[in-house]
């Protein structure tokens, strides 16, 4: 008993788009089944004698490769089945193939926007942000095209990494792309889109994105001061982002979407527990003096009565993580505009934003010798090295006179 497989271009149908399917034709005992690959030809673009797509194909070289993984796949299970000595029909044959897990069962894109889908309805809004944006860098490299994860090859990663480039983006960025794709590959793997084996990274070094220092953001302690104690008015259109920018540097570099989450049921007298939203790290916090100022502010003011909040960032129309995600997104946008309207007006050259709270309170910590294994507990970093990257860059002024004054 024989078993072979042929690539055929099957003109006994016409496609919506006037080509025909180009189908695997598996033969055993004498009799046919077919399968589609999920591809489709015109006649005239068609080499019948070699079962393959002419050079004239518009896309010859992606169509190539999805045949060669086709027909790869099919004499894989073919192989297997004359090896184990098993009795299968030609239609069982294809059922097996059909059954496999191929990287041209779904597109990269369908399964980013399933994946984007399945994130958001565990409302982890700000990891489906992070592939959505990953996915449009991708289409956008793509002239909007939408691909088989056949297509993804190392060379493949290459071209789309050279356009990032090309694109003047900040490595940090063209990292978080990469870094978020090769996520989602891995995802396809475990739910069956792409074999095992696939693994178009491989090979693929992320270490010249690690050893990239981020731009300095600290502010040193002086000008920290000077920043706490401006007379900013509740009148003033600053005076909420000035609070956030204080807040968040006093409670140990807190982020704003934490800021934003928090309640008045996480004050417990003079101390905040709060867990954190990226990490689920629970924080205890003995709270300032000028921290309780800002809360009693506040509370006394009662902006939004109904909402548990204690900074009026959200209200009642805001109930769902998704509504939540985007109105955090909103206001940072203006907490940052107004940060820099605070900057200009004090004549500071970093630009400021709501990182460099986070940023500050790590150096200024640093700068006072507070060892980085403290530092790294109080911004609940998984490791010291996450922390080296906030307090590495100390102020240029603070380490030529240390190093000047070491020397003479």
């Amino acid at each position: 008993m024989s078993s072979s497989l042929k690539v055929i271009l099957f003109k006994g149908k016409i496609l919506n788009n006037g080509e025909h399917p180009i189908l695997i034709r598996v033969i055993k005992d004498r009799k046919s089944s077919y399968l589609s690959i999920g591809a489709s030809s015109s006649l005239k673009n068609w080499d019948v004698r070699a079962g393959l797509p002419k050079k004239s194909h518009p896309d010859f070289k992606e169509l190539l490769l999805l045949i060669d993984i086709k027909r790869a796949e099919a004499s894989s299970l073919i192989f297997g089945i004359k090896t184990a000595s098993t009795v299968v029909s030609a239609h069982e044959i294809k059922n097996k193939i059909k059954g496999a897990p191929s990287t041209a069962s779904q597109t990269v894109g369908k399964f980013f926007d399933s994946f984007i889908l399945r994130m958001e309805n565990a409302n982890r809004i700000g990891y489906a942000d992070a592939f959505r944006f990953t996915k449009n860098s991708l289409m956008n490299f793509r002239n909007k095209h939408d691909f088989n994860f056949s297509e993804v090859t190392p060379s493949f990663l290459v071209r789309y990494e050279e356009y990032l480039d090309g694109r003047n983006l900040a490595p940090n960025t063209i990292f978080l792309y990469l870094r978020t794709f090769k996520t989602l590959i891995n995802y396809a793997r475990k739910d069956g889109v792409v074999s095992k084996e696939y693994d178009p990274f491989e090979g693929i070094s992320f270490a010249k994105f690690r050893r990239v220092k981020t731009r300095k953001r600290a502010l040193p302690k002086e000008t920290i001061l000077k920043f706490m104690n401006l007379d900013v008015p509740p009148s003033s259109h600053l005076y909420h982002y000035w609070n956030y920018f204080r807040f968040s540097y006093l409670c140990w570099g807190m982020n704003f979407i934490d800021t934003a989450y928090l309640k008045w049921s996480d004050i417990h007298g003079d101390t905040l527990v709060y867990t954190r939203q990226k990490t689920g790290d629970e924080f205890n916090i003995m709270l300032a003096p000028q921290v309780i100022e800002i809360l009693k502010y506040y509370r006394t003011a009662n902006l939004n009565p109904l909402a548990p909040y204690v900074f009026p960032i959200f209200n009642e129309i805001h109930e769902s993580a998704k509504s939540k995600s985007y109105r955090i997104k909103k206001v940072r946008k203006q907490y940052n505009d107004a940060l820099k309207e605070i900057g200009e007006l004090m004549g500071i050259s970093t630009k400021l934003t709501s990182y460099v709270a986070r940023h500050s309170f790590a150096n200024v910590l640093r700068q006072s010798g507070v060892s980085t294994t403290i530092i790294k507990d109080a911004m609940g970093h998984e490791s010291e090295a996450m922390t080296e990257v906030y307090t590495s860059q100390l102020d240029a002024s603070i380490l030529g006179n240390t190093i000047n004054n070491s020397l003479l």
